[in-house]
């Protein structure tokens, strides 16, 4: 287990890593408020989210991506403030990217402990997918690249640590391993892990 040292938390992730049950871990654990990527939330996230920042609170956790930085300027300020810093990443690029693609395609991003999802197939549209690529490695490369000081740096491999009170991992689609095949053959991703 780790520790949370400050307040607030602030993890910075790529898609597709676990932060959302990272951020409902520590937000239970820390009796915080969630704000998952505020600036797409249906509810009054942003607004919370702006209350939060601007008036120093530290009661949250708020999960966003480095592409989402652009969208509002309260994950800039967010970043340059004193508070607990998670990096969260995914070793398994390729099976990241097969997530990624399959929550696009299915609209589903979130599996709760109780769903049960029946055995699905999702048609490969290889010119979609590799635009999904592209900025799951974007973000990577944003990640990897990052002066930031994190307090933490984690791998979606390593959350098996959290115990997630709501959600559990995607089922993956029948013809996950033809999807994983094609992702592997992208040239996008040949680049990506040949200057690796």
């Amino acid at each position: 287990m780790f520790d949370i040292t400050t307040k607030p938390v602030v993890i910075y992730a790529n898609y597709r890593t676990g932060s959302s049950m990272l951020a409902d871990y520590i937000a239970k654990k820390e009796n915080l408020i969630r704000l998952s990527e505020p600036h797409v939330s249906r509810t009054d996230s942003i607004e919370v989210f702006e209350d939060c920042v601007t008036n120093h609170k530290i009661n949250f956790v708020v999960k966003f991506m480095p592409d989402s930085i652009p969208e509002s300027v309260l994950y800039q300020m967010v970043l340059d403030q004193h508070n607990f810093k998670i990096r969260l990443r995914r070793r398994d690029i390729v099976g990241q990217i097969a997530s990624f693609y399959t929550a696009h395609i299915t609209d589903r991003w979130l599996q709760r402990k109780s769903e049960s999802v029946d055995n699905y197939s999702i048609n490969i549209d290889t010119e979609h997918l590799s635009k999904l690529a592209e900025r799951i490695i974007k973000n990577e490369i944003l990640l990897e690249q990052s002066t930031l000081q994190f307090d933490l740096d984690l791998y979606y491999e390593d959350l098996g640590i959290v115990d997630a009170p709501i959600h559990v991992v995607t089922t993956k689609p029948e013809n996950y391993d033809e999807l994983a095949k094609v992702i592997s053959e992208l040239p996008v991703v040949k680049n990506y892990f040949a200057n690796q």
